[in-house]
């Protein structure tokens, strides 16, 4: 399994590592890919019949994908502003298309997770867009992957060799206290080294605050996924990616960063 891993990874990095050197067209692109699949991974997950114990669950597929396009569309362009009127098209269309269906058993259901994975998915990963268009955005966006992947290295890792206490079993019952810990402290080292290597200025103190955020949000994001599929039924979002699982598997983490890392990195540049 780490040896399947890797290979994918050895395969995508080129690819995510190019997009955010190059930015514009090529970064949003990629960011365009990636929300599509999972926001696809997701309508399919959280989808259940009259069997389910959560009953019957029919997300609005269409308007779903629609929704992901206008939350990518809205980064690229934030001047135009698509998220103002877009967070009431987001709640307000799937209900509409619920009453146009005639309301059948699990409309509510159906409504609900139609409007949560457009904001969960879409909404919260176009954020890496944006974080690319800021100020010395090339550099923001590294540092905020570097501390995103050394968490999930380091969770993997130091869980696979030392990890013996449970973190949350009933989310994640393979997930350790140790792997936990771990994760945190090379997230916060990862970060605060990306920022010290790149020529963005940023504060040491600055550097370790995103960090610490950062180790939190990543496992945060991670296990929020494992709760979408614990409650589904489901071991992985897909098999797109070999030792990884589907798309959303693979971006779990980077859905809690890209907002925090937005928002955070916009409070230092008002403040410098």
């Amino acid at each position: 399994m780490l040896r399947t891993r890797l290979i994918s990874i050895a395969a995508l990095a080129p690819l995510v590592v190019a997009g955010v050197i190059v930015g514009g067209w090529l970064w949003t692109g990629i960011c365009a890919v990636a929300i599509l699949l999972a926001t696809h991974e997701y309508l399919h997950l959280v989808r259940a019949d009259a069997s389910s114990p959560q009953g019957p669950a029919a997300p609005s597929y269409l308007l779903g994908m629609m929704l992901a396009v206008l939350w990518i569309a809205d980064a690229r362009w934030p001047g135009m502003g698509l998220r103002a009127w877009g967070l009431a098209l987001a709640v307000l269309a799937p209900l509409a298309a619920q009453v146009i269906r005639g309301g059948p058993e699990g409309s509510l259901n159906g409504w609900a997770l139609t409007v949560a994975g457009t904001l969960y998915v879409g909404y919260a990963l176009s954020h890496w867009v944006l974080l690319r268009d800021l100020a010395h955005g090339l550099d923001w966006t590294a540092i905020a992957l570097a501390g995103t992947w050394s968490s999930d290295a380091g969770a993997y890792l130091i869980g696979r060799a030392w990890g013996r206490r449970p973190f949350f079993p009933s989310i994640s019952p393979k997930k350790t206290l140790e792997g936990a810990v771990g994760g945190m402290v090379l997230s916060v080292l990862g970060t605060v080294a990306a920022a010290l290597l790149l020529p963005v200025a940023i504060a040491p103190w600055q550097a370790l605050v995103l960090g610490l955020l950062i180790s939190i949000a990543a496992p945060l994001g991670d296990l929020a996924e494992s709760v979408i599929k614990r409650q589904t039924g489901a071991k992985d979002a897909g098999r797109l990616i070999p030792g990884h699982g589907g798309m959303l598997d693979r971006l779990d983490s980077l859905i809690f960063v890209g907002p925090l890392a937005y928002y955070v990195v916009t409070l230092f540049l008002r403040a410098s």
